[in-house]
């Protein structure tokens, strides 16, 4: 969750800058993180439909990220 680190304090290029990165690498090491950007947006409509779009994308190639999501509190 490194790239997501500290993310509501970085301006707006750092941020679309970080979410690029974790939509090229498919990172789903930074689910967490993406889920919590969806539950709590940042103020940015961009950068908040960014960050949701990047998080269905990743679940959509993840089954078992979705199971363990259904499966949570």
């Amino acid at each position: 969750m490194e790239r997501l680190k500290d993310f509501r304090s970085k301006d707006f290029a750092a941020q679309i800058a970080a979410l690029d990165a974790i939509r090229y690498d498919k990172d789903q090491e930074e689910l967490d993180g993406l889920f919590d950007l969806y539950a709590t947006p940042v103020k940015d409509k961009a950068v908040a439909n960014m960050a949701a779009t990047i998080l269905r994308e990743i679940l959509q190639e993840n089954e078992e990220a979705v199971l363990r999501g259904l499966e949570s509190d």
